[in-house]
């Protein structure tokens, strides 16, 4: 879904996971275009709601979040951001009992 947001993931989620079962793995990359529009905390709860709408799709561990990526020609104040979301997205994934993968 190119040029979503949590959001919108969070709400296909039942359209994206049609034919899954408890073996399917879910490979989560969402957030970034979330980053400079939404604050710190909004943005960790976004990823709360989306990591609990797939949890009840398969098991905890066939999901993996993955960590905000850099963007080419991103701003500094992108970066701070993103790069600052990660490590309490981690701790987040921790809590949630899914694994998460920063690239």
């Amino acid at each position: 879904m190119p040029g979503a947001l949590l959001d919108d993931i969070a709400g296909a989620c039942e359209k994206a996971t049609a034919g899954s079962d408890n073996n399917t793995l879910f490979i989560l990359h969402a957030g970034t275009n979330d980053v400079l529009h939404t604050r710190s905390e909004e943005l960790l709860d976004k990823d709360k709601k989306l990591i609990q709408a797939f949890k009840t799709k398969t098991d905890n561990k066939n999901i993996i979040i993955s960590g905000i990526l850099p963007r080419i020609r991103a701003t500094d104040n992108f970066y701070d951001k993103a790069l600052g979301t990660n490590n309490p997205l981690k701790t987040l994934c921790s809590q949630e009992g899914v694994d998460f993968i920063n690239m």
